[in-house]
């Protein structure tokens, strides 16, 4: 993977930051929005980033098995259960995740 990756966290702060809230595109649930967007953009872009998301997810697990934090994740999904703020950060960082991705879709359809 090259330095100017597809999958760096900044971007995923900095759209944390951003008030979408006034774009029409992103009324609604937002994971259905994503849904609507993957399954009706033309093939080629839907699989281009459903590869990115896929990757990303690899270089996740791959990241955590070389680093030994198996059990440190584990610990961290177990404790999601019973932890709303967690959760709700987890959601949070998943609305952000489709956003930044109907981004990847929607401008490569420009």
């Amino acid at each position: 993977m090259d330095v100017t990756s597809p999958f760096s966290l900044s971007d995923q702060k900095e759209a944390s930051m951003r008030d979408y809230s006034e774009l029409e595109i992103f009324e609604g649930n937002p994971l259905d929005k994503w849904n609507d967007i993957i399954f009706h953009a033309s093939k080629k872009l839907s699989k281009k980033e459903l590869e990115r998301l896929l990757e990303l997810l690899a270089l996740l697990e791959t990241f955590i098995e070389k680093e030994d934090l198996e059990e440190k994740f584990e610990s961290f999904a177990k404790a999601l259960r019973m932890d709303e703020e967690l959760q709700q950060k987890i959601e949070n960082r998943k609305t952000d995740i489709v956003i930044q991705s109907m981004a990847n879709i929607l401008s490569g359809n420009e």
